[in-house]
């Protein structure tokens, strides 16, 4: 078991741990009830065939997860590696609900989302070519991607940014 995170009702936990099937070995993301449910496989999606590492390659490991602030959504990182083996994240957010992905625009060197309090949209820290730090956010209706311009948008996003990670 690695990486945990608890859902804003500490109902349900998101957790990565490892799959082992005959030659292959890999970290899967999962969900448990607290009150007793069943363990539910996020990612690799159960429904997919993983056979040889050419498969895992295409499917990404789980990373960076975080709940909505309903608790309903889980958005998590798929890393790869891409040909000359730069980082690459893919993030997704899985619903509780009905078992649903929805794929998010790809942001070279983002770091783990932040959900905005409403749950829709989300707020990305990325550092560009430059060695800048600037923010995104993405309407999840749309999946539309913005960039946060100028100083005072910043200072507001960073606000943010700060709030949902210091306890």
């Amino acid at each position: 078991l690695t990486q945990a995170a608890f859902s804003p009702s500490t109902t349900y936990v998101a957790y990565s741990k490892s799959i082992t099937k005959p030659g292959l070995g890999y970290n899967g993301l999962f969900v448990a009830d607290m009150e007793g449910g069943d363990e539910i496989q996020v990612w690799p999606d159960p429904n997919t065939s993983i056979v040889t590492q050419q498969d895992l390659e295409q499917i990404g490991s789980p990373q960076k997860y975080s709940w909505s602030p309903d608790g309903t959504r889980l958005v998590f990182g798929k890393g790869f590696c891409n040909p000359k083996c730069e980082g690459i994240t893919q993030y997704v957010i899985w619903s509780r609900d009905n078992s649903t992905y929805q794929e998010l625009p790809v942001l070279p060197s983002a770091t783990a989302p932040v959900w905005f309090p409403d749950g829709k949209r989300l707020l990305f820290q990325v550092i560009d070519e430059l060695n800048r730090i600037q923010f995104y956010t993405i309407d999840l209706a749309t999946n539309d991607l913005a960039l946060i311009p100028g100083q005072l948008a910043l200072n507001e996003a960073e606000q943010l940014w700060v709030a949902a990670i210091v306890p």
